[in-house]
Formats: C-alpha cells, structure tokens, sequence
C-alpha cells in the first residue's frame, strides 16, 4: 500500500474515531441531564478563554432593563459563563410546555453583534481553536509601535440568537449525528422545495435585517468604516446563501426567540418539532 493510500486510510480512522467519541459524550450528557433535571449544571469550563466574559460597551445601551441576577445565575450554571455581548433572554421555557422543562428557565440569548476580545496570535494552548477572522484594534487603543502589543480586539459576531439550555443542545447535537434530522437532510428539503426555499430566504433576510438594527447607531458607523457591514447583514448564523444550512442550533435558537423571520425559518421548525418527538418519547419511557 503506497504512502498517499496510508494516509487517506489513516484520515479516515481518525474521522471515525471522532466521530464516535462524539456520540459517546452527546449520550452520556444526555443520561446526565435526565438523571439530575433541573439540578444539572455546568461543569467549570476550563478550555473556556477567560475573554469570553468582557462587555463592548454598545452592550451595555441595548441590555435589557429586564435583566436580572437570577438569569445571569441561570445562564453561567448552563454554560459555565455569562458571554459579554449577552442584550437579553430571548426565550423561556414556559413559552414551551411541549418541552417539558419546569419554570421559567433561559433557553435563548439575544447576543449584541460585536464581540471584545484580548489580542489573540493563534495556537490553542489556552483552549480556544483559532479561526480566520475579522479583527480590528477599537478606535481608542493604538498599537505599541516599540513592544507591538495590543491587548484588546473587537470582532463582529453574526450568532445573534444562542441556544443555551442544556437538554437542547443535547438533542440538537444528537439531530445533528444522526441520519434522519441533519444538516444535509435539510438542505435536500429546502433546495427541492421553491415554497420552502423562499421561506428560508425572508428567514435569512430578516434574521440580518434584524442584528444590523440591533447595533447603536455609532456601532453601525464603526462597522461600516471597517467594511464589515456585509458580515453582520448576513443571514442565520453568518449564512449568505437561503438553501444552505449550517447549524441546527443556530436555527433553533432563531425560531424559538419568535423575532423577526423566525416562524418563516423552517428549519428551526423542524428541528423544534423532532427535538419535542425526542422529549415525548424519553417521558413515555419514564412512565412505563
């Protein structure tokens, strides 16, 4: 067997092995949560980079009045953290009796569209997978023309709705390894669908439509001067094109926030729909 047939052999087999891990910790959480309900909290996040938490100051304008201890309580025993760019809970579980979660727990964030950060080089010693992105130094900090250090950069952040109770990021991500609910079975949907794709498509629109217009004013004009305006128009979770579906999560969080577009994303539908089959299921098997 030739080196170029080795490799790809070997590619494969740790692919697969990923894979299976994945699946292994997607069930265990899932027999974690329905051991402990509500009880369940988040684990410390140590891979976690500490920037996660810093707040742009157009956060604060748009924070929501309503916002209160015991939700910022509630989402850091979800997610182990509060994300600085947090405007304010958009969903609870009340709005969903077909979820069968008790209370009035958070299960969507609405997330401000810019992002603080500390300078970051790349590598992955802290934890976090470096990615391509657009970063700029804030108008305030200049750059130490001697050392070369910067310590803070701002960067758009397109997910505008966050799903983060843990039950459906559970089941969400156990769609998304399955074979009947996943990405690409939705995407085949919607791309022989013209009804479907054209639901998507205001979806998208006024998913972007509506993150631009939650900018203040002087952030829309600080994003346009680092023409970064087409990446914050952009549809459900940073998507440009209507038929193409990146993130079950992310569409989820969409529908259930009940903003602008959500019931015409249908996706988020779908997936609503299978994750409440998911939730009927494990209580009849309760019951039995």
């Amino acid at each position: 067997m030739n080196d170029c047939k080795v490799r790809k052999k070997n590619r494969h087999g740790r692919a697969s092995r990923r894979r299976k891990a994945k699946l292994r910790s997607i069930q265990e959480a899932e027999e974690t949560f329905w051991r402990k309900g509500e009880n369940w909290k988040m684990d410390p996040i140590k891979s976690t980079p500490t920037d996660r938490s810093r707040t742009w100051p157009g956060v604060i304008q748009r924070r929501s009045e309503k916002w209160s201890n015991e939700d910022e309580a509630s989402i850091i025993g979800q997610i182990g953290y509060l994300p600085g760019n947090t405007v304010a809970i958009a969903a609870r579980s009340d709005q969903f009796p077909s979820l069968c979660i008790n209370g009035s727990v958070p299960l969507v964030l609405e997330l401000y569209p810019i992002a603080l950060r500390d300078a970051y080089d790349g590598g992955k010693s802290d934890g976090r997978k470096f990615k391509s992105r657009k970063r700029t130094l804030p108008d305030n900090q200049e750059r130490d023309s001697k050392s070369n250090n910067i310590t803070d950069v701002i960067e758009p952040f397109p997910t505008m709705f966050w799903l983060t109770h843990p039950l459906l990021r559970i089941l969400v991500s156990k769609l998304e390894m399955g074979s009947s609910h996943n990405v690409k079975i939705f995407e085949a949907k919607i791309a022989n669908n013209k009804e479907w794709l054209d639901s998507m498509k205001d979806a998208h629109e006024a998913y972007g439509e509506t993150r631009w217009n939650l900018l203040s004013e002087s952030d829309q004009q600080y994003i346009s001067r680092k023409n970064w305006k087409n990446a914050l128009t952009t549809g459900v979770a940073g998507l440009r094109k209507p038929h193409a579906v990146k993130c079950l999560h992310a569409h989820l969080a969409h529908y259930l926030s009940g903003g602008p577009g959500s019931k015409e994303n249908l996706v988020g539908k779908w997936v609503m729909d299978e994750v409440c089959n998911l939730v009927k299921m494990r209580q009849e098997s309760q019951a039995d």
